[in-house]
């Protein structure tokens, strides 16, 4: 029986919208009789003035957005390249060993610009130290440069 009440309850609201529906709709076009004068509004008419137009200009966005994060472009790192100084060893010729040869007693008989020299191995003479030595070659350095002279 509650089935059927809210059934006849809902029947008798939509026949009460749509004969709302009806109504509205059939005194609407009931109007004709009443014509109304309205001389004074062509009078009354001011145009608008123009506005000036508002311009934009679209730039292009080459980013897709669907990507997500926007990568900066790497920055490239131009290295020059140093400059290598060029050092100019002096005309220097081994002329042989003098004394023993073992140990820190061996005396090496070195021509350096045409001057003779005697060098003990790990001293200094002229900005050029005797690193090592036996009686066919010698290694010299000059200017943290490393340089073997063979025996003349």
């Amino acid at each position: 029986m509650k089935k059927n009440t809210k059934t006849y309850v809902l029947l008798a609201v939509v026949i009460l919208i749509w004969g709302l529906l009806l109504y509205r709709m059939f005194s609407w076009g009931d109007d004709e009789n009443t014509i109304t004068q309205n001389n004074n509004a062509f009078a009354q008419f001011n145009p608008i003035k123009p506005t000036e137009k508002d311009t934009f200009s679209i730039t292009v966005h080459e980013r897709d957005p669907f990507l997500g994060t926007i990568e900066k472009p790497k920055r490239r790192t131009t290295t020059r390249p140093k400059q290598v100084e060029t050092i100019v060893w002096p005309t220097i010729s081994y002329k042989g060993l003098v004394g023993s040869n073992t140990g820190s007693n061996a005396i090496f008989l070195v021509d350096i610009n045409g001057t003779q020299h005697l060098i003990k191995k790990g001293t200094t003479t002229n900005e050029i130290t005797l690193i090592s030595g036996n009686k066919d070659q010698v290694v010299l350095r000059f200017k943290g440069k490393r340089k073997t002279f063979k025996r003349t």
